[in-house]
Formats: C-alpha cells, sequence, structure tokens
C-alpha cells in the first residue's frame, strides 16, 4: 500500500565469510539504504547529476544553476540541428521579427466552449514533454533545452461580441499585435 518494497537476499560462502559478518554488512546496507531515503524525502534534497541527461554533455555547476532558475526542471536535452538553425535565426533577428514565429487566428462558427477549449489544450501541454521546452545556455554558451514538468499554459479569452463592424476589426488587429509582441 505505500509502494514498492525493496528485497534482498545475500549469498556467501560459508567458509569463506561467517554469518554475523553478512548480518554486520546487511544491516550496514540497509542503515545506509534507509540514510538516503530520509535525505531524497527532504525538502530541498536529490536533484539531476550529469548521468541523468545523457543527451548533452554538462557539469554539476550548469545542471544546479538550471535547477534554480527552472524548479520544475525534469529534464535536459540537446537541439536538434533544426532547432539550432531556427535559433540562430531568431536570434540574428534580434529586435525585428521573428519569420519562424507564427501567429494563427482561427474563427470558431457556433457555440464555443472556452472552457473547455483551454483544458484540452492544458492537455495537450502536459502530456507532450516537448511542448513544456524552453532554450537556455550553459557557462560555456551551449544552447540546451529544458523541460519542465508543470507549465501553466498562457490563455486569453477575448470577447469582441460586444462590437459591430470596424470597431471590432480594429479591437481584434490591436488584440493580435498586442499578442505577436509578447
Amino acid at each position: 500500500d505505500e509502494g514498492g518494497v525493496l528485497s534482498a537476499s545475500f549469498a556467501f560462502p560459508t567458509g569463506a565469510v561467517s554469518a554475523d559478518t553478512v548480518e554486520r554488512l546487511a544491516g550496514l546496507w540497509s542503515d545506509a539504504l534507509s540514510a538516503l531515503a530520509t535525505y531524497s524525502e527532504a525538502p530541498g534534497s536529490g536533484g539531476l547529476t550529469p548521468s541523468d541527461v545523457p543527451l548533452v554533455r554538462l557539469s554539476q555547476s550548469d545542471i544546479s544553476s538550471f535547477e534554480g532558475r527552472y524548479p520544475e526542471l525534469t529534464d535536459i536535452w540537446s537541439l536538434s540541428p533544426l532547432q539550432q538553425g531556427l535559433l540562430f535565426h531568431a536570434l540574428f533577428a534580434d529586435a525585428s521579427i521573428d519569420v519562424y514565429t507564427m501567429q494563427v487566428v482561427l474563427d470558431l462558427a457556433g457555440e464555443v466552449d472556452a472552457e473547455r477549449l483551454h483544458r484540452a489544450a492544458q492537455t495537450l501541454l502536459d502530456r507532450y514533454e516537448n511542448l513544456r521546452t524552453s532554450f537556455t545556455a550553459t557557462a560555456d554558451g551551449e544552447t540546451v533545452q529544458i523541460v519542465q514538468q508543470n507549465v501553466r499554459l498562457p490563455w486569453n479569452t477575448l470577447d469582441l461580441s460586444h462590437l459591430d463592424g470596424l470597431e471590432r476589426d480594429a479591437a481584434l488587429v490591436d488584440a493580435l499585435a498586442a499578442d505577436q509582441r509578447r
């Protein structure tokens, strides 16, 4: 009921090692595991190590820095060649518009349940790790992807039904421009 159980058996050559010695070693082993379990449950303990992120070569210092900035960090990935190229163009664009950043406007007809649509989009984000990544750089300038556990989907509902004609069109253009800048 409390989760998994670790069991171990100790086999030993009776002529080379005494049962008392093996019992003492098993007790020390059990004590060490209990201490590790207690430590792992303490606030602020644990975290990733370089061996936990085999897709990228990082120092423990880089990982600790990322964990400080991204408390929900669960994994760290390298960039694919396509992502490296897109990031280069985004950084090169600097203050101008990044041509790879797109804004899509959907016109939905009929009754729209905005809350249900929001929940569906959040579920999609929760389900796929690659949608919960961000780019950041290591101390030596290598860019990596930070995978985070809980990311809240930015969501905005804009009801322009009280406006008509040109007023609604102008309000929509302004809202879309503000959204794209953000």
